[in-house]
């Protein structure tokens, strides 16, 4: 296969995350997931009302009128780009994610 016609290595990890069902993985897989998965939204949550998320919000925002995504913590919408970025910089605006 050609640099052309093999798929990206990111659309093969997609499509098999996409394909994955809980139930094929072993209990402690599945429950360390629901850990970092926990993790991860409290840290976004606090984060979002830190200064450096507000300023991320507001830039976003100005430009963005997609609103089909959550912004976690708050009550804006955006593009899921927008919405990925800005929950980004709120999951570790406070340095308190990846506490597993």
């Amino acid at each position: 296969m050609s640099d052309e016609t093999r798929p990206a290595m990111t659309m093969t990890l997609a499509a098999w995350a996409a394909g994955l069902r809980s139930e094929a993985l072993p209990d402690e897989v599945v429950h360390q997931a629901k850990r970092v998965i926990l993790d991860y939204l409290a840290a976004t949550i606090a984060g979002s009302a830190s200064g450096t998320a507000r300023i991320v919000q507001s830039y976003v925002a100005e430009t963005d009128h997609d609103r089909s995504s959550t912004v976690i913590g708050t009550p804006l919408r955006l593009s899921p780009a927008n919405a990925a970025l800005t929950n980004g910089t709120a999951a570790h605006a406070l340095e308190v994610d990846d506490g597993y």
